[in-house]
């Protein structure tokens, strides 16, 4: 019985001596992109190959860039369930900017760590020149709204408005698809909110992106 005991005690004590066994860091990764060239709307594909722990991407726009660490903004990214690649879709921006991935990985003891920075600098161009709403409003405190249709495809906005609708001084509110993107009106740079004429000729507004493309919308006023 007691030689069974001994036995017993030496297994114990060799399998906890092989659960403690250190093992080192493992950092094995490589990140590539499919573009530095981009557009804002689209999405920027990296792709991963090897192993670590931890992966932390910052994005490079204000407030996320790595630089301002530990108070920029971070995104993990998810390696447990396999995933190969990671996408990020840049909006309202019209700049180069820097983004980082960091990759860590430690030991089973924590006596070991490692960590690796990966820096891509890239073109992000808005050139959108959507438009995504389109109101106007006739005068008056009790005035009424009327919502424009719009056509992507002949960028044409078609407002259905009542018989008699006073066209002459119309409030109009346009949202754009890019928030950089600026509006035009006659060549003159259009506010918000501002009156329109809508009584005579087609009504053409004109959206320049920050990117350089233009696009013109024209507005088509129905009685019905």
């Amino acid at each position: 019985m007691k030689s069974h005991i001994v036995l017993t005690v030496a297994v114990f004590f060799g399998l906890l001596a092989m659960s403690c066994t250190s093992e080192p860091a493992i950092l094995d990764l490589e990140i590539s992109v499919s573009s530095t060239e981009a557009n804002a709307g689209d999405p920027v594909l990296f792709t991963f190959t090897g192993d670590t722990d931890f992966l932390t991407f910052y994005s490079g726009e204000t407030g996320k860039t790595y630089a301002q660490y530990p108070n920029a903004i971070a995104q993990t990214v998810n390696l447990v369930s396999g995933e190969t690649t990671f996408a990020y879709t840049y909006s309202n921006l019209n700049e180069t900017v820097t983004a980082t991935f960091i990759a860590a990985s430690h030991g089973n003891w924590g006596e070991e760590s490692k960590m690796e920075q990966f820096d891509f600098d890239l073109n992000i161009a808005d050139n959108r020149t959507g438009i995504t709403s389109f109101t106007v409003k006739t005068g008056g405190l009790f005035g009424k709204q009327f919502e424009g249709v719009i056509n992507e495809e002949n960028s044409s906005i078609s407002v259905i408005v009542d018989p008699g609708t006073p066209l002459t001084a119309m409030t109009t509110i346009i949202s754009t698809e890019s928030t950089l993107a600026e509006l035009y009106l006659n060549g003159t740079l259009f506010e918000n909110k501002s009156k329109v004429d809508y009584s005579g000729e087609d009504v053409v507004f004109q959206v320049r992106a920050a990117g350089g493309s233009i696009q013109e919308w024209i507005v088509l006023i129905t009685t019905l």
